[in-house]
């Protein structure tokens, strides 16, 4: 979320939404500019005024996304969704038939252990975005998203 490039793809979405295991609704409203609604996270555990330190335990594994992710979709009632992600975590929700589904990897070694994991061929050679197996998308950063959906004319909502 805090890469360059984050904002302006967000824009040219309907909605955005995030879901997330490590960071806090609290870090995630303040870097993102996301609205508190459209954030599913664990939150900072509070006794009073003061943080304890500890988080809530709602998020914990990719399952608990891809549950969170289908009543997304299911509230959208038919707008293209777009998943981003950017970890193994990410992988159920990146696999749902009913999303476009997209990893961001910086580097050749992800996308080549993906590829792999899906049966599929890395591309050798420079690539900003690159479709492999089952509908997966990877891109390099937030600009070459935002290059793939000005290409798709299925931009509504993203998580």
């Amino acid at each position: 979320m805090a890469r360059p490039g984050f904002y302006a793809a967000c824009a040219l979405f309907a909605a955005t939404h995030v879901l997330s295991l490590g960071w806090s609704r609290e870090y995630i409203a303040r870097v993102s500019r996301v609205p508190p609604a459209q954030i599913r996270c664990n939150a900072l555990e509070r006794a009073g005024a003061r943080y304890t330190g500890r988080f809530t335990r709602g998020v914990v594994t990719g399952y608990d996304k891809y549950v969170i992710l289908g009543h997304l979709v299911a509230a959208v009632g038919g707008a293209d969704v777009w998943y981003v992600g950017d970890s193994e975590s990410d992988l159920p929700c990146v696999l749902r038939p009913d999303v476009t589904g997209v990893l961001i990897y910086t580097s050749d070694a992800q996308l080549q252990r993906l590829a792999a994991l899906l049966g599929a061929r890395a591309p050798s050679g420079a690539w900003r975005h690159v479709q492999l197996l089952h509908g997966v998308w990877c891109v390099r950063d937030w600009g070459a998203l935002a290059a793939l959906v000005q290409q798709s004319d299925r931009s509504t909502t993203t998580v």
